[in-house]
């Protein structure tokens, strides 16, 4: 396939599954990734992953604590 197909084909895909991947398959992917090229001398990449609910929990409590310190969630209302 051509760049140009790739580019006028290329979808945004919006309803994702929620079966987990594999790590081999994780691994795998992000060791194809990392031949893309990028911009500048440095190995740009730093990969976490996130497994338990916990780790889920951990993340998201620090995301929202960042969230609010920054203003960012100023003008939305709480929904729950």
């Amino acid at each position: 396939m051509s760049i140009d197909n790739i580019i006028r084909e290329r979808r945004t895909i919006r309803n994702l599954k929620k079966d987990p991947i594999s790590m081999d398959t994780l691994a795998n992917l992000l060791e194809t990734a990392s031949y893309a090229p990028f911009h500048g001398k440095d190995e740009p990449w730093r990969v976490i992953t996130i497994t338990s609910i916990e780790e889920k929990r951990y993340m998201l409590s620090a995301i929202l604590s960042s969230f609010e310190r920054l203003g960012t969630l100023d003008g939305f209302t709480k929904k729950i």
